[in-house]
């Protein structure tokens, strides 16, 4: 089974490096200087987690029709300890407070926060340590891993979604503009409608003109969005206490990033579901694994736009944002060019995947047509390992990868620039031409 938790990595990251940055806004200073911090580093402030969480989950199962609480293991990646809130090795989950320690098998790579199937259990994982991170944070990031198997047991299967359209120059300026929309709607009162309706508005020019992408925003909203709300919903201290400074900074550290990725859906349907609450109040029961998110809310809104995006930037003044795109988008350009060229025209090794699990690590770029840029990965596969540090293409099916060329081959491994592959006695590496080696089965 395929595990990429870039991303939910990057989530917790995004929380620990707001809260710690510094920030002259005085909103900002008010809204971190109310922040509790607390140390969550014994077996006893695990159990404490676990209670909070099963309270919480249990109180407001009537939201969602069910109860979500189940296993979680709490992973610390460096030692391989892991804590969890029942017996991994008992047939069945019993709800209770106690904290189980072991050892976790260090032949199964789990990175992030995520879920993953072991001992006839499905598990919520998040990643140690959890200090320096507010309780109620930490609460909402169980949830959210919890909704992930709950909406998994509801028939909400995962993707692999290909989100390439969003570094595009309109792409990516279409997404700014919608989400610089959705944060001032949270920061204003929220009863206003009219911001939401032309944040959906600018999303559907966007859709139109990149109708190829709309199924492929649908999908990751149905799996990341939709267990973000689910978890926000449940997590009812968090929205009275959290929800409009923790979403502005997602928001805004998504902003910055060099390269879209998937992260918005953590923030657009918990903003855009909340909303849709003030015309009913259970519409997420109405969401099925078919349902295009965009439309439902389109409906719940009588919505009517303007499908002309110069219309929205002259009415909210978005002509600064619109000029540092166009620049950004000629330097990212230079980048993907330089990628391709490094991995694809030059030489390079060729590597397919038959049954890998991976965690990656950061920089990402979604290239279009052409696959995912990583600034590293630590894999395993049938063939054996690969731990890359300095750069790594993987194709958009998630089915092979490119590395730059061999420097070193010997009877079991490569050695390249940045990258250790070590492969099994019945696989061999073949130099098909003068720039392209394969990884291929022995016959």
């Amino acid at each position: 089974m395929r595990t990429l938790n870039t991303f939910k990595t990057l989530f917790t990251i995004v929380i620990l490096a707001c809260l710690s940055c510094k920030n002259n806004s005085s909103e900002n200073k008010t809204t971190q200087s109310n922040i509790k911090i607390v140390k969550r580093t014994t077996k006893e402030d695990f159990s404490r987690l676990f209670k909070e969480t099963d309270s919480i989950a249990t109180t407001n199962a009537h939201i969602w029709n069910k109860n979500i609480y189940g296993p979680i293991l709490l992973i610390d990646h460096k030692t391989k300890t892991y804590y969890a809130n029942t017996n991994p090795d008992s047939d069945s989950f019993t709800p209770g407070y106690k904290c189980f320690e072991g050892e976790f098998p260090k032949e199964i790579i789990v990175r992030g926060n995520t879920n993953i199937n072991w001992k006839e259990k499905k598990w919520a994982v998040l990643e140690l340590p959890l200090s320096n991170m507010p309780p109620l944070y930490a609460k909402l990031l169980n949830l959210h891993e919890l909704s992930h198997i709950a909406l998994g047991e509801l028939g909400f299967p995962k993707h692999t979604v290909d989100i390439s359209h969003l570094n595009k120059y309109h792409g990516r300026l279409l997404m700014r503009i919608e989400i610089e929309l959705l944060k001032r709607f949270i920061n204003s009162n929220q009863k206003d409608l009219s911001l939401i309706k032309d944040a959906l508005s600018v999303r559907k020019i966007r859709h139109m003109e990149f109708p190829l992408y709309k199924d492929q925003e649908n999908s990751l909203e149905l799996n990341e969005g939709l267990a973000e709300f689910m978890a926000l919903s449940i997590a009812t201290d968090f929205y009275e206490q959290s929800y409009t400074s923790f979403y502005t900074m997602l928001i805004d550290n998504y902003i910055n990033l060099d390269n879209y990725n998937r992260q918005f859906a953590y923030f657009s349907i918990p903003i855009y579901g909340n909303a849709i609450n003030k015309i009913d109040a259970l519409w997420h029961k109405k969401i099925t694994p078919k349902t295009n998110l965009t439309n439902f809310f389109s409906e719940k809104l009588n919505l009517t736009s303007n499908n002309d995006i110069e219309y929205y930037i002259s009415k909210y003044d978005l002509h600064k944002i619109s000029d540092k795109e166009f620049k950004r988008a000629a330097q990212q350009q230079k980048i993907t060019d330089t990628i391709i060229q490094n991995y694809k025209i030059q030489p390079h090794l060729f590597v397919p995947f038959f049954k890998q699990s991976f965690s990656a690590m950061p920089p990402e770029y979604s290239i279009e047509n052409e696959g995912r840029y990583f600034g590293g990965v630590k894999l395993q596969d049938s063939w054996g390992t690969l731990d890359a540090h300095s750069g790594i293409l993987i194709s958009l099916d998630f089915k092979s990868c490119y590395l730059k060329a061999p420097k070193t081959i010997t009877k079991d491994s490569i050695v390249g620039d940045g990258y250790v592959l070590r492969f099994k006695g019945d696989f061999e590496i073949v130099k098909e031409s003068e720039i392209r080696y394969v990884l291929k089965k022995k016959e």
